[in-house]
């Protein structure tokens, strides 16, 4: 006959067993005061490039961009990157003006 090998074990064991397995989890209040300064400015910075990237795709005519507008509005919208989406954008999406060469 089959036994249940848990119910042999006690209760105040098995929940030391799982709380030993689960991955702790820092809340907000467990970090340090710099830790959290450093995140809300790299929030900050990283909403600041998005914004400034979703201005310029909307103001820039599409001939001036490489692909679609909406690709790189997407792509900079979606993709969490710590900023390297829209600073990708910058380096490689825009065309650059031809430069005038003077007579």
């Amino acid at each position: 006959m089959l036994q249940c090998v848990t119910a042999q074990i006690p209760a105040s064991y098995a929940e030391g067993l799982m709380a030993a397995r689960a991955p702790s989890r820092r809340q907000w209040s467990d970090l340090s005061e710099r830790s959290r300064r450093l995140i809300i400015v790299g929030a900050v910075v990283e909403a600041a490039l998005k914004a400034a990237a979703l201005v310029d795709i909307k103001r820039r005519p599409a001939s001036q961009i490489r692909g679609s507008k909406r690709l790189w509005a997407t792509a900079v919208v979606l993709i969490n990157s710590f900023g390297g989406a829209p600073l990708t954008y910058f380096a490689f999406g825009r065309r650059r003006k031809p430069s005038s060469q003077p007579d």
